[in-house]
């Protein structure tokens, strides 16, 4: 799925911020696979326990690249969440 969509970015992003984004989708992948989510549409709610989860295990510099990374992907590929909502939590 992510090699569809960063092929569609055509070189529009240079090669260390596509390998960034593959690698954040790919852990958010696995992530909703564990819990038999599509990734998907990416839902507020889901991304809120993606990072809950992740908090217990991972420093908040990680956790705000993923976020970010999804956050971009979503948005560039037309599949936006509600970014407000999870700000506000």
């Amino acid at each position: 799925m992510i090699d569809e969509i960063l092929a569609s970015f055509d070189g529009a992003f240079a090669e260390n911020t596509l390998r960034a984004y593959r690698s954040d989708f790919t852990h958010y992948e696995k992530w909703c696979a564990s819990h038999g989510w599509p990734p998907i549409p990416a839902t507020a709610e889901r991304l809120a326990k993606y990072i809950e989860e992740m908090s217990t295990k991972y420093k908040s510099a990680t956790i705000r690249r993923r976020f970010n990374s999804l956050s971009s992907l979503f948005y560039l590929t037309k599949n936006q969440i509600q970014l407000e909502t999870l700000k506000s939590h």
